[in-house]
């Protein structure tokens, strides 16, 4: 990780002097991003991760579903300052996590969607904080299967 923030370091300073959202942007990017929450845990091996999702997602890597980035979604993870409402997981776009991820009842509620995710092929479920225990308790499912 210090090699690629020593790569990234004249792209951040480029795009510091070009504004805030574009340095975030740019950090984002490099998967530099300080993590925005207020209530998180450190996962060894993962990073960290919002408190109300850290568990599942744990339990989603162990099991060898790898997740490239997720936010909770929920208020009370974040700081007042926070803007999203929406919470997020995006998984490793790979035939196991596809896999997974169809066996969830009601998938298109998650709107799922492919795309890249620190420029990796990824596919993201998108959910509101009302949704997530439901999700949460649907993956949790499916890994003890």
């Amino acid at each position: 990780m210090d090699n690629l923030k020593e790569q990234a370091k004249p792209l951040i300073e480029y795009s510091r002097r070009q504004g805030p959202k574009e340095e975030r942007l740019v950090k984002m990017i490099f998967g530099l991003l300080e993590n925005e929450a207020v209530k998180s845990v450190n996962i060894p091996g993962i990073g960290i991760i919002d408190k109300s999702i850290a568990d599942i997602v744990s339990q989603l890597n162990n099991l060898g579903y790898k997740t490239l980035s997720s936010c909770s979604g929920v208020r009370d993870d974040h700081s007042p300052e926070w803007e999203s409402k929406k919470g997020y997981l995006s998984f490793c776009d790979t035939f196991e996590n596809r896999a997974l991820a169809v066996k969830i009842p009601n998938i298109e509620q998650y709107n799922p969607k492919r795309g890249y995710t620190y420029l990796q092929p990824s596919f993201t479920l998108r959910f509101d904080e009302q949704q997530l225990p439901n999700l949460i308790h649907e993956l949790q499912s499916l890994c003890s299967k």
